[in-house]
């Protein structure tokens, strides 16, 4: 869980710790999603049931509040920087994310930032185990 860098009265406070980097991404992520996972299907004890479903969604909560902190996070910069960008985007002529010239997607898809990734993982993961 981070911590807000904003006091109660709306100003930094230099009080506060910097948000911290997530303890777990991409393939150790989905190794503890799995474990969570099976360790609610499979146990026949109650307390660890409720533990590992707590987990689960405490893990997949997160992912998706880092998602949407580098959404915000992204959208204030080009704001901030303007419609550059994009400009600069379209006019060196680049092909599309994760595809070359002739529509082929050529590798794995390219995501704009780790946090992008995982949550693209996580809701892989469930849907597979599901």
């Amino acid at each position: 869980c981070r911590v807000s860098a904003i006091a109660a009265n709306g100003e930094n406070s230099s009080m506060l710790p910097p948000p911290m980097e997530p303890m777990l991404r991409g393939t150790h992520l989905l190794q503890t999603i799995r474990v969570c996972y099976h360790v609610y299907l499979k146990t026949g004890s109650m307390p660890n049931k409720t533990t590992a479903k707590a987990a689960l969604q405490q893990l997949v909560t997160s992912v998706f509040v880092r998602l949407e902190r580098a959404i915000e996070r992204t959208t204030m910069e080009e704001k901030m920087m303007g419609a550059t960008l994009e400009k600069d985007r379209a006019t060196d002529g680049t092909t599309t994310k994760g595809k070359d010239a002739k529509g082929n997607s050529p590798g794995p898809p390219v995501f704009p930032s780790n946090d992008h990734r995982d949550a693209y993982l996580v809701l892989r993961s469930l849907c597979k185990l599901s």
